[in-house]
């Protein structure tokens, strides 16, 4: 059977063990070098293929670079060469394999060894595109059979799929590596926007926030309150990840921008804002979004709620939600964005909160229940029980974030 198969490639093999050890070792070509998923490992493995059939004294896989038109080897002894260049650039070149019996007479030999007699240059083709050539070299002259090359040449396309598969597989890891890199980079930016709370003698406040991912479309921020009182801001970005983040970021670039023209108007400062997100989003992206302004002269906090869940109001005896709502930011032009007030009092807690932790639990329920046995309601035993719930969500599908305050003057 082995000799019949020979016989189909027009060659001629009269060494039966020949033809056997051939059919086995194209065998082992075929499940093991297809395995392989590494660059150190598959030219010393195809050389070793290749010894357990042919002898020869030196073997170099030589590789196509496309953009160079160069053949890159993994010898030190030729780094690279030309199509057409030595023996194995013209097999290269012509698309054929190519047996010198003797290099001596031969003047396409590249001498890199002077001790070299005889060279076998067999191309790499896969889907009718050149990969790379395998070389072989004696120092006997004419050690390199006709059975020998035929053999090199079927083995050739189960190489060259080999071939491929590694560098596509070293292709993604390597763009995986960038990936994570710049995801880090990104994760690392998006922390840096993340504010520092300044101590206020008439509120306290804390924040949280937890992506879903490595980078969330969750926001916050602290702005100046012209007149000495608190201005935070809340937002959430339609989606996730990163596309959500770089959209978030935007947006309170924007944010701050709009605030420094008119920090005493956030009704105006919302309508600008939207205006500029229109602009700039995408048709499929807006952002939800809660500015509010607190004044310590008149204990009012003043507010405009863009398509953000209700904030809640959390007192010893009660819980309510301040319940005024308009539309996202940069949905639709021209959005009218009404203040609306509430008057709080020293010991008034008030929670703004993105939808990844009010659609989880009703948080009005959980804190009326915590007043109902009795629990001192504070900014500290509040935001322990925000974090038991975090705690008990080991992975969540959305972004959590909030921001919690507590009236002290």
């Amino acid at each position: 059977m082995a000799l019949s198969l020979v016989r189909q490639n027009q060659v001629e093999v009269r060494d039966e063990r020949y033809a056997a050890k051939a059919m086995h070792a194209l065998y082992e070509i075929g499940t093991y070098l297809t395995s392989i998923q590494n660059w150190s490992v598959l030219g010393p493995a195809i050389g070793h293929q290749m010894a357990n059939l042919i002898h020869f004294d030196r073997f170099d896989l030589f590789l196509y670079d496309a953009p160079a038109n160069r053949l890159r080897s993994s010898s030190t002894a030729v780094e690279s060469l030309q199509l057409g260049e030595g023996v194995t650039g013209t097999a290269a070149k012509l698309r054929r394999s190519i047996r010198v019996p003797d290099t001596r007479t031969d003047p396409r030999f590249v001498a890199c060894d002077p001790e070299i007699a005889s060279e076998l240059a067999v191309p790499l083709i896969n889907q009718d595109q050149l990969v790379g050539v395998i070389n072989l070299e004696a120092h006997q002259a004419d050690a390199f059979t006709e059975e020998d090359e035929w053999f090199v040449n079927t083995a050739a396309p189960i190489i060259a799929n080999a071939v491929v598969n590694v560098r596509l597989l070293s292709e993604l890891k390597r763009r995986e590596r960038s990936m994570v890199a710049d995801l880090e980079a990104a994760r690392v930016a998006q922390h840096g926007l993340l504010p520092q709370f300044e101590e206020h003698p008439y509120v306290k406040s804390t924040w949280s926030w937890r992506p879903a991912r490595e980078l969330g479309g969750d926001f916050i921020d602290a702005l100046p309150h012209p007149k000495g009182g608190v201005v935070h801001a809340i937002g959430d970005v339609s989606g996730k990840g990163s596309a959500a983040a770089l959209y978030g970021a935007l947006a309170q670039g924007l944010l701050r921008s709009e605030f420094l023209k008119q920090p005493s108007c956030p009704g105006d400062v919302m309508e600008d804002l939207n205006t500029a997100l229109y602009r700039c989003l995408p048709a499929n992206r807006f952002v939800a979004m809660t500015l509010t302004c607190f004044d310590p002269g008149t204990m009012t906090l003043r507010y405009v709620n863009a398509g953000m869940p209700h904030p809640l109001v959390i007192r010893q005896q009660s819980v309510s939600w301040l319940t005024a709502t308009a539309l996202p930011l940069g949905m639709l032009p021209e959005t009218r964005y009404p203040v609306a007030s509430q008057v709080l009092s020293p010991g008034d807690i008030v929670l703004f909160a993105s939808d990844g932790l009010t659609e989880n639990h009703d948080l009005a329920a959980i804190f009326t229940h915590m007043a109902r046995r009795g629990t001192r309601l504070t900014l500290e035993t509040c935001q322990e029980r925000l974090r038991q719930l975090e705690r008990c969500e080991t992975e969540i599908s959305d972004d959590q974030t909030f921001v919690l305050w507590e009236v002290t003057g």
